[in-house]
């Protein structure tokens, strides 16, 4: 299935375009098809794969894309900190209150002997 998934023009399309986003982020050296097929090797619950595809495609509406588009929202600040501009990066990695979140996870995986590497590019690709 994950093979048929890839031959698809506008998922090629898409890896291909994604890589355009890769010069922000640091990450021209991923290996998006990998990544592409991650979700479809570790879960079966669509709605994981749904959000890792939102969350892939950069079309998470955070507060800075609802603020641009259509103006829903009064700020572009981080709802939960309101000190940083609302991206998919902060949101999930460098957001204060969400650095406390990993902080709190590596300190239960460790006291569970378990070894984790929580960089952004683990957090937001899952590699």
């Amino acid at each position: 299935m994950t093979v048929l998934f890839l031959r698809y023009p506008v998922y090629q399309q898409r890896i291909k375009n994604i890589t355009k986003l890769s010069v922000r982020t640091c990450t021209s050296q991923l290996d998006w098809e990998k990544i592409y097929l991650l979700p479809f090797k570790t879960t079966l619950d669509t709605e994981l794969r749904e959000f890792r595809y939102i969350i892939l495609n950069r079309i998470l509406y955070t507060n800075k894309m609802l603020f641009k588009f259509i103006r829903k929202v009064d700020s572009l600040l981080c709802d939960f900190c309101e000190k940083e501009l609302e991206t998919i990066e902060h949101l999930f990695f460098h957001c204060r209150k969400v650095c406390a979140f990993w902080d709190d996870l590596k300190v239960v995986l460790n006291s569970l002997i378990v070894t984790v590497r929580l960089d952004i590019k683990a957090v937001l690709f899952g590699i």
